[in-house]
């Protein structure tokens, strides 16, 4: 039920499966008879009141395994246990599914891709690591004209052609002649709505376009809500929530939030975005350590994440270690040369009040305003 809700995912009856149960099953064989390429497998077992799940996820055609993972809780708490499962398991598969599709479609000539593999190729090209290239929203924002030349009906990529206008113009990127970002993002963003209107995904990007390009954050976050009651187990999503809570000057929320989202999947990538929005979040609220030590275990996991060693700068900036601050931007402007501080926070679409910590500790650091 929790997998499907994401519509990029087509979940095959749970029932259909049933045929399986308690016996050694040929995972290829039972791929080609329920008409799936990827098969989710799972035990449970028991010891006194202790009970162990065990997931793994198989790629169907192949049989060879994509993640595992064992799970352990009581049957004091069952059902909580149950809803933990649920999430952790969903949380990790839908983007582990992702990568195998994208793997799968990098395989194929580029004229043979079809509309979802064009949106797959899109998806890594806006969250990368480090330092964002302006150059990578362009390449994304390419594949999604092909995806919906191909495919006009498919919402998900008009969705996501919005988020990757929104995200140009809010990292200060340049648009080519002629096209309009902000305009794009919101006739996308709509195109997107009127195409499917229940999908989570939609919901959620439009909800963004709302608050940060329309001027309608009321309106924003009560689509990201709407998107979060549908697929609370998305981890896009439930951080989407947090950044939603950190524009309305909730950081409490905002840490909450994004601590949850870290909880879906605290590994690879998302996890120290994550990590990172959550120092953000911390340094908004004044909480200086805090904001410090969520930074610096974003860079335990990649020592070039851009936004992190600027929260890093501004907490050494108003803690007094000024070498530390100093070196903190260096490292920044090494690996983003030409970044400013008007640069790092985009045109305008953020309350000034939110980042006045973080603005004053940069100037403080030395990074160049503008």
């Amino acid at each position: 039920t929790a997998l499907s809700r994401f519509k990029s995912v087509a979940v095959v009856a749970r029932n259909s499966s049933f045929i399986y149960k308690g016996r050694a099953v040929d995972v290829r064989e039972a791929a080609r008879t329920l008409g799936v390429r990827y098969v989710l497998e799972g035990s449970v077992r028991r010891s006194g009141p202790r009970v162990r799940v065990s997931a793994q996820l198989i790629d169907g055609e192949t049989s060879s395994h994509l993640w595992a993972e064992n799970l352990d809780g009581t049957l004091e708490d069952v059902l909580d246990f149950q809803d933990r499962v649920t999430a952790i398991v969903v949380g990790l598969i839908e983007p582990e599914i992702n990568k195998a599709e994208l793997d799968r479609s990098r395989r194929k000539r580029p004229e043979n891709l079809d509309a979802y593999e064009l949106y797959l190729q899109a998806l890594p090209l806006l969250h990368m690591l480090g330092v964002q290239r302006l150059e990578h929203y362009d390449e994304a924002i390419d594949l999604l004209d092909r995806a919906i030349a191909l495919d006009p009906a498919f919402a998900p990529v008009f969705a996501l052609a919005a988020w990757a206008h929104e995200k140009r113009l809010t990292r200060s990127g340049v648009a080519p002649p002629g096209v309009d970002d902000a305009a794009s993002a919101i006739a996308l963003a709509e195109r997107a709505m009127i195409a499917d209107n229940g999908d989570a995904f939609v919901l959620m990007v439009a909800g963004v376009v709302l608050m940060t390009i329309k001027g309608e954050p009321e309106a924003g976050y009560a689509l990201i809500n709407r998107a979060y009651a549908i697929n609370p187990n998305s981890q896009a999503i439930a951080k989407v929530v947090g950044y939603a809570h950190w524009h309305r000057g909730n950081f409490d929320e905002a840490v909450a939030c994004t601590l949850r989202a870290l909880q879906l999947s605290p590994t690879g990538g998302q996890a120290l975005r994550c990590m990172s929005q959550i120092a953000r979040a911390h340094l908004s609220a004044g909480r200086i350590e805090d904001a410090l030590v969520w930074g610096l275990r974003t860079l335990e996991g990649l020592a070039a994440q851009d936004f992190a060693l600027c929260v890093a700068a501004a907490c050494y900036a108003h803690m007094g270690r000024h070498e530390e601050a100093c070196a903190s931007v260096q490292a920044t402007l090494a690996i983003w040369p030409a970044l400013t501080i008007a640069g790092l926070l985009g045109p305008g679409g953020r309350p000034d009040a939110h980042d006045r910590l973080l603005v004053d500790g940069l100037l403080k650091a030395g990074m160049p305003p503008s």
